[in-house]
């Protein structure tokens, strides 16, 4: 269990942005060039970049995503789409100490619930 921010951060990497689009340009590309570059287009720009490195789109858009850790992203980002769905959005205790012990409960009964059915779905077979 994450005792601090500072070891979430440490788990997760630091990543803001989403993937780039396939037609995506970054600032030197564009046809009508900006006097100034702009700071927040800059780590997109570095992705476009570190993607087309690779000759086809897709593999570069795969390698980058493992890179950048966006993939834990997406994982961290469907388990809590399943977590409110099973047992909904709001927690009942009212102590951060309550809160905590809650979400550990309903954690470890998630991921019964998981195993329970890949048993089934195993056993079925």
């Amino acid at each position: 269990m994450f005792k601090t921010r500072d070891n979430i951060s440490s788990f997760l990497t630091p990543y803001t942005s989403p993937p780039p689009a396939r037609t995506s340009k970054s600032q030197d590309e564009l046809k009508s060039k900006p006097k100034q570059k702009k700071r927040f287009l800059q780590q997109r720009d570095r992705t476009i970049k570190e993607i087309r490195k690779y000759k086809d789109f897709d593999e570069g858009l795969k390698r980058w995503k493992i890179q950048s850790g966006y993939h834990r992203r997406s994982l961290i980002e469907s388990f809590m789409f399943r977590l409110k769905k099973a047992f909904g959005f709001n927690l009942q205790h009212k102590t951060d100490r309550a809160r905590k012990n809650e979400i550990i409960i309903k954690i470890n009964l998630l991921n019964q619930m998981v195993s329970y059915v890949k048993l089934n779905i195993l056993y079925s077979l």
